[in-house]
């Protein structure tokens, strides 16, 4: 009775571990007319979706996501996007653009369509960093039925005023130290 329990025990983790699959994939969808890279990547294959738009516009941190990304590995399958311009997107299409902000925003909304469908999910987390918070606030006025939560990280509210006071910032530093040569490049910059 003991050897029978223990192949029974045994059976039942095996056939409840080999449900949950890690994922670890890189793929090429067509998004907006031109190649694009996703990367999906968790612990368990049955987590919710955690779609995270990075920078720039131009700003692919799949090099880097490791680094911030271990813990959440575990809880969601994390998806990675080189948008059009980024990263190995840009290397996968001769021309990428145009690079307009409605046809990012198009492309941000082709993709949650195409991860809710192939990972038969109703819906996702997103974050967004910099640019990404653009295209995360277009997401959740456009699709808040598919959006469980929006985390905005270094949020775009007023770009035109970040630069206008980056540009300020940046011309006392150059007065400070002395920097004539960067000083003369900074005052030609109009904004």
């Amino acid at each position: 009775m003991r050897l029978s329990l223990s192949v029974i025990l045994l059976f039942a983790v095996n056939f409840i571990c080999s449900a949950q699959k890690r994922v670890d994939k890189k793929e090429v969808l067509t998004i907006g007319g031109i190649r694009q890279l996703i990367w999906l990547k968790g612990a368990d294959d049955t987590r919710p979706i955690f779609l995270f738009l990075h920078g720039g516009p131009g700003n692919s941190v799949m090099p880097y996501a490791q680094k911030f990304c271990d813990q959440l590995y575990k809880h969601f399958i994390v998806v990675h996007w080189d948008q059009r311009g980024a990263g190995e997107t840009a290397k996968l299409n001769s021309e990428c653009g145009p690079f307009t902000l409605r046809t990012f925003q198009d492309d941000a909304e082709q993709l949650v369509d195409s991860l809710l469908a192939r990972l038969g999910r109703k819906t996702l987390f997103v974050a967004g960093h910099s640019w990404g918070t653009a295209l995360g606030f277009h997401l959740v006025r456009t699709r808040p039925a598919q959006i469980s939560a929006f985390i905005a990280i270094g949020a775009m509210v007023n770009q035109w005023e970040s630069e206008r006071i980056a540009l300020k910032l940046m011309k006392a530093k150059a007065v400070r130290e002395r920097d004539t040569t960067a000083l003369n490049e900074l005052n030609q910059i109009q904004i």
